[in-house]
């Protein structure tokens, strides 16, 4: 076994569900960042169909998970920033959209494969 798929069986292996969650929402699309701090594909639906969340004021995306989630696996290597400009030509860590790696995409089929 290479040290790459020794690596990805260990990384594999410590996801958490919230974790596994997002790798399946990227291999859909690219995730950005809701008002809120919801981490959700752009064409996510809103949970509340227009209504607003009690916390926040602004819609819920049906599916998202929290930004410790996505710095997680940006760490792992499974996830990467797009280094998309803003509507003002800035570049924003915080906010700019994550994409699924080809790392990530092998560790959703590890897991289908394991199950």
């Amino acid at each position: 076994m290479s040290s790459n798929e020794q690596s990805l069986e260990g990384s594999v292996e410590r996801l958490s569900e919230a974790q596994f969650i997002a790798l399946r929402l990227a291999s859909e699309g690219n995730l950005v960042r809701w008002k809120g701090g919801f981490w959700a594909l752009r064409t996510e639906p809103d949970k509340y169909r227009g209504g607003r969340s009690l916390k926040r004021g602004g819609p819920v995306p049906e599916r998202w998970v929290g930004t410790r989630t996505i710095d997680g696996l940006e760490r792992r290597g499974l996830l990467e920033r797009t280094y998309t400009k803003d509507a003002h030509g800035e570049l924003e860590e915080w906010r700019d959209p994550r994409r699924i790696t080809e790392t990530g995409r092998r560790a959703i089929t590890a897991l289908k494969d394991a199950s």
